[in-house]
């Protein structure tokens, strides 16, 4: 959903007055400035531009019609990644994301890492684990005070509905790191008439052929053997730190 978001306006044409516009038909002012955040209606597997087999071309490039449905889910994915239910706290989705509970700071696709900086008493915290993560050889470290602990996801006491990792009581100040193997592989999949191979790092696609030659999509991620990091709170948004 965020790969077929429209963030990256140097593609679009536009003009910068209204002589060609036709009223309540088409418009050519400022086009890629005004529909930024859009989403690609008729998007191919590889190219914001469905231009394969059975696409449509250069007809409907930007759908402003899905900005609705692609905003809305972009917030189902975010309000949900942390939810907190008669005290309990589960994290659902290794993304960034701060909350007034915990602060998560996920190091995928880069490393198989999530760190939790814990802000209030949590009675019983749960971290979601990917299947392909391997429960056996999931570790984690607790920081308190200066003391750290261990632990490993061989126990089987502490699984919860199979995929979620139960840390049990968490403490304000606490900093835990949880550590797993990443996946690396590649899958076949056949959509408008073709086949395309993506490239897996965890979760996330990181890489598909073929390419898309207008604006491709799944091409421009870097990935890094150790994860970038730069300076920021989660709960502060101003002009040195974009999310």
């Amino acid at each position: 959903m965020t790969e077929s978001q429209l963030l990256d306006l140097d593609w679009v044409e536009q003009t910068d007055d209204k002589s060609n516009d036709i009223p309540a038909n088409k418009s050519f002012y400022k086009v890629a400035e005004r529909t930024r955040g859009s989403f690609a209606g008729y998007s191919a597997p590889n190219d914001f531009i469905s231009d394969v087999n059975e696409g449509r071309g250069h007809t409907s490039d930007l759908q402003l019609c899905c900005l609705g449905s692609g905003t809305r889910g972009l917030f189902m994915g975010w309000s949900n990644s942390i939810t907190e239910k008669n005290g309990a706290i589960s994290i659902n989705f290794l993304l960034n994301r701060g909350s007034k509970w915990l602060d998560v700071s996920s190091y995928l696709p880069h490393e198989g890492k999530v760190v939790i900086d814990v802000h209030v008493d949590v009675p019983r915290l749960q971290i979601r684990i990917p299947e392909w993560a391997g429960f056996t050889k999931i570790r984690f470290t607790r920081e308190l005070h200066g003391q750290v602990t261990e632990g490993r996801g061989s126990e089987e006491s502490r699984w919860v509905n199979k995929h979620f990792l139960l840390l049990g009581p968490a403490t304000a100040g606490e900093k835990i790191a949880v550590t797993f193997p990443l996946s690396f592989r590649k899958t076949l999949e056949n959509a408008v008439g073709q086949t395309f191979e993506a490239e897996w790092r965890g979760d996330d696609v990181v890489n598909i052929t073929p390419k898309g030659d207008k604006k491709p999509l799944y091409s421009g991620r870097k990935v890094y053997n150790e994860a970038p990091m730069r300076e920021g709170d989660y709960r502060r948004l101003d002009k040195e730190f974009v999310w």
